[in-house]
This record gives C-alpha cells, sequence and structure tokens, in this order.
C-alpha cells in the first residue's frame, strides 16, 4: 500500500485485532514513523495465568477436542460465533480448529514488539472483555525499543471503557487525533483539546 501510494512515511492505525497486525508491521516497515494499537492483542495467552499457557497450547494440538469446542461455544455465544465465521473466511477454512490455531498464532514471539523503534499509543478500555488492558500492559513492557509509548485507558466514567471504546468513540478518536498531530509538532500532548 505504501509503494501503490509512494508514501515514504505513514502513521498506521490498527483497530481491535488490526491493533496487533499494526504494531507487527511496524517493527518491520521503516516507513511506518507512528503506530496505533487501538486496542493491542500482543499475546492471547497473556489472558490466562501463566500455569495454564501451556496446559492451553497443548491442548490446542488435540484438533477433535478442539473442533468440538470451538463449534459448542461458537453455538453458546453468538458474538464469538460471528468472529469463528470471519476467521474461517479469512484462512478459507472450514474446520473450527484452525480458530484455535490462528489466534495462537498471534503472539508475542511472532508479534515482535522489540523490533518496534517508532512513536506507539495504546488504546484500551478498562473493562474490555475481548481485549484486556492486561494486553496493553504486556504491549507496554514490551516495547523497548520504542521512541515512545503512550498508553491511553479509557474508563467507564468516560462511557469508553469497553472494546474499541463503544459508547464514546468521539472521545477516542480525538484522543488519537490529537497525539497523532502532537506527535507531528513534537509534543507530548495526549489529551483531547
Amino acid at each position: 500500500m505504501l509503494d501503490h501510494f509512494r508514501l515514504g512515511h505513514a502513521a498506521l492505525v490498527g483497530i481491535s485485532m488490526g491493533g496487533y497486525w499494526a504494531v507487527r508491521a511496524a517493527g518491520r516497515e521503516p516507513r511506518i514513523h507512528r503506530v496505533v494499537a487501538w486496542p493491542p492483542v500482543y499475546d492471547w495467552l497473556y489472558r490466562l495465568p501463566r500455569v495454564a499457557r501451556g496446559p492451553v497450547r497443548a491442548m490446542v494440538r488435540h484438533r477433535g477436542f478442539m473442533r468440538w469446542s470451538v463449534r459448542t461455544r461458537a453455538r453458546l455465544f453468538p458474538t464469538l460465533r460471528v468472529v469463528v465465521d470471519q476467521v474461517l473466511y479469512m484462512l478459507n477454512s472450514d474446520d473450527p480448529a484452525d480458530v484455535a490455531e490462528w489466534f495462537l498464532g498471534m503472539n508475542a514471539r511472532h508479534l515482535g514488539s522489540g523490533r518496534v523503534n517508532q512513536d506507539v499509543l495504546l488504546m484500551v478500555g478498562e473493562n474490555d472483555a475481548f481485549q484486556p488492558p492486561a494486553l496493553a500492559r504486556e504491549q507496554e513492557r514490551a516495547l523497548v525499543a520504542a521512541r515512545s509509548v503512550t498508553t491511553r485507558v479509557f474508563t467507564r466514567a468516560e462511557h469508553a471503557g469497553q472494546h474499541c471504546q463503544m459508547g464514546n468513540l468521539g472521545l477516542a478518536c480525538a484522543v488519537l487525533t490529537t497525539w497523532l498531530q502532537a506527535a507531528d509538532t513534537g509534543s507530548t500532548e495526549t489529551s483531547p483539546a
């Protein structure tokens, strides 16, 4: 895309799971000079206690069990059904076990946060059940080479504490644009005017 539009530099904003892919791209493309993860994923297993991560990785290798598990959960939770259907579409697959593998493929090692040397904005809702603040905290710690890292946690009181700040997109967009403009001027201001 950068080549197509002949861009020498650009800011990249990744929304929802796109936050993962935006950070990954920034670590590999020097023409991305600013990156926003709205919110960051970092590694799906970091939602779980450390002792559960190994067993979950092992469980995913049992494809028959994973097919049953994903199908059952998708029937019980309509929102999950939409996510499963979307991932199957993206993978051109009809095997629900592929969904679990795809999600676990989005992990800290694959992400390569240590390669990111740009300005980074992490936006997360304090009550986001899909991409919770724990993932944002881990992502923030992993950005060891970033020029700057700003983390903005949106709250329930702001009506923006949910996933992707549903309930107050105006505030989220104001924070985003203010951060981008501040980065252009070298300011550290991140609050909307």
